[in-house]
């Protein structure tokens, strides 16, 4: 299982705008939905960005 990561974390280390990596986070969601590999489903029903998508942040914007 994958660790879940914080979307304004990712921000604050790479010096991004955290709406841009949000609206990459929602990008991100609909090309690979809910596998649990990629994308980690709370209980109350939001999605939460893994390792994954920090990776997937580096190669995108970096």
């Amino acid at each position: 299982m994958e660790k879940i990561v914080s979307i304004r974390g990712i921000a604050r280390k790479y010096g991004l705008n955290h709406m841009r990596v949000w609206r990459l986070f929602n990008l991100y969601c609909s090309i690979y939905g809910d596998d649990p590999r990629y994308v980690i489903i709370d209980a109350d029903g939001r999605r939460k960005p893994t390792k994954r998508f920090e990776k997937f942040v580096k190669k995108a914007l970096l």
